[in-house]
């Protein structure tokens, strides 16, 4: 993965980041494996062909960027079609204790790198 792929973006409450990852996501009869576009510490981004049902519960698996498996359940709270996809909105609705500080961590860490990598850059703002 190359630093092209990864970008901070600020929205909400959690700092989100932009990050192209495989998911593996279960329902009690599939599993599919799709894209993750972006992910803070309260939930993700993907775009899938696979209809999901807002307000679905869904179990994710992935492996961040030199880091750990992350396996969690989260909620579909919106969708948008993309042409012949969808971007979901994902909410992390049951994570576990290491799960929550592996991905906390990481996401600080690759953030505070982003934002020394601007810096050294020349971008004042970062």
């Amino acid at each position: 993965m190359s630093e092209n792929d990864l970008e901070f973006v600020e929205r909400r409450e959690a700092s989100r980041l932009n990050l192209a990852c495989q998911v593996i996501i279960r329902d009690p009869m599939e599993e599919y494996r799709e894209k993750i576009r972006n992910i803070s510490a309260d939930g993700l981004k993907l775009q899938t062909n696979t209809r999901l049902a807002v307000n679905g519960k869904y179990g994710f698996e992935f492996i961040l960027p030199r880091g750990p498996q992350i396996q969690l359940e989260g909620e579909v709270r919106w969708k948008k079609p993309k042409g012949d996809s969808a971007l979901y909105g994902i909410y992390f609705s049951n994570i576990g204790v290491l799960a929550r500080l592996r991905l906390t961590f990481f996401l600080h860490r690759t953030i505070v790198n982003i934002k020394k990598n601007m810096r050294g850059k020349g971008h004042e703002d970062a």
